[in-house]
């Protein structure tokens, strides 16, 4: 008979225990550290080659804690294949990117005086995965009460690719990887305007090309294909062909390059042109460039640097400024001239 009453006493205490060991747990959930979001998408539907806005991407520092960021990784996802990712540190320089020139970065939030602990014990409980962990040091108020650290970033994505996609942060500290939930999916589609040749961010094309074309989806759409110029006037986008009431499926090819002079005739040089369609109420308006193959100094555009280079340099020799096709300034110094025709001399083969 005692040792039944000792042992409902034992379970009785034990049950006791637990429920305060439960009611703790519930006053005093665990020490937090770390909560990341991806953002906020400006599209969840896109054409092929447009930019999406992931709008304020957050790392959040809990107030009492602090953590090591050594950095951050937002990550573009088909499915569970990884497409794209760019890489950057706290305040939001960029460290690598792949596919390159895909994302641009920026920090919405001051960070010219982030708060930094170098010692000290923290904990760095994740927030998205229930694990704890700890550290000495890091970013963070490390303070009982004091605010969150809460950094924002909007990161911007030229989509490369067709399918459907999400997004997700890492934050990457001293022995721990943090992984935010994923963003909400998005779509793109190959749109109205599709399949450019050159195709986006080729190299090695001949110079001039041999034709700028793409695909049109639609239905009496009015095309145009712009270019950016060089030479003479630089810097403005000039038209150079176009076409009406234009129905899917159509290819819009463009052939006569070698017309518009020394603009496309140059070796080791990128341009860039675009191609806009229009109902006559929205436009879809597409930008391409591309990398022709060969030397700048070949300009002659025979294939190999030489003396005949530098008779087409000398017949746009300058003493000054002047109007001028600039690209014949070799050196890139802002006028043509010996320096230009030693820089060939040089470079000859």
């Amino acid at each position: 008979m005692l040792r039944m009453k000792l042992k409902r006493n034992i379970i009785s205490l034990t049950v006791s225990i637990l429920l305060i060991l439960l009611l703790f747990s519930t006053l005093f959930p665990p020490f937090t550290a770390v909560k990341l979001k991806p953002g906020t998408l400006s599209d969840t539907s896109i054409d092929l080659y447009k930019t999406i806005i992931f709008d304020n991407v957050n790392l959040t520092i809990r107030g009492p804690e602090c953590i090591p960021v050594s950095f951050l990784n937002f990550t573009i996802f088909e499915g569970s294949t990884e497409i794209a990712y760019v890489k950057f540190n706290v305040i939001g320089s960029e460290i690598e990117d792949s596919p390159s020139n895909k994302f641009t970065v920026t920090n919405i939030t001051d960070t010219s005086n982030l708060p930094y602990n170098s010692s000290g014990s923290y904990y760095g409980y994740d927030e998205d995965d229930g694990s704890n962990h700890t550290f000495d040091y890091g970013y963070g108020n490390a303070n009982s009460g004091a605010s969150d650290l809460i950094i924002l970033y909007r990161i911007t994505y030229t989509v490369h690719q067709t399918g459907t996609f999400t997004a997700k942060l890492f934050v990457n500290s001293s022995n721990y990887t943090y992984v935010s939930g994923p963003s909400l999916n998005f779509t793109v589609s190959e749109g109205e305007i599709t399949n450019p040749y050159p195709a986006y961010e080729s190299t090695g094309i001949s110079r001039p090309p041999t034709n700028l074309s793409v695909k049109i989806n639609g239905t009496n759409l009015d095309v145009y294909f712009y270019f950016y110029n060089m030479t003479p006037v630089t810097d403005i986008w000039t038209q150079f062909a176009n076409w009406t009431n234009v129905s899917t499926p159509q290819r819009c090819e463009f052939t006569n390059c070698t017309d518009m002079g020394n603009d496309w005739m140059w070796g080791n040089t990128s341009y860039q042109w675009s191609a806009n369609a229009t109902n006559g109420s929205t436009w879809s308006n597409t930008s391409y460039y591309y990398t022709t193959t060969g030397s700048r100094y070949d300009v002659s555009n025979n294939g190999i640097v030489n003396v005949q280079d530098l008779s087409y340099t000398f017949g746009y020799f300058s003493t000054g400024p002047k109007p001028y096709d600039g690209l014949y300034d070799v050196n890139d110094n802002g006028v043509i001239n010996v320096q230009d025709l030693s820089f060939i001399w040089n470079n000859r083969t």
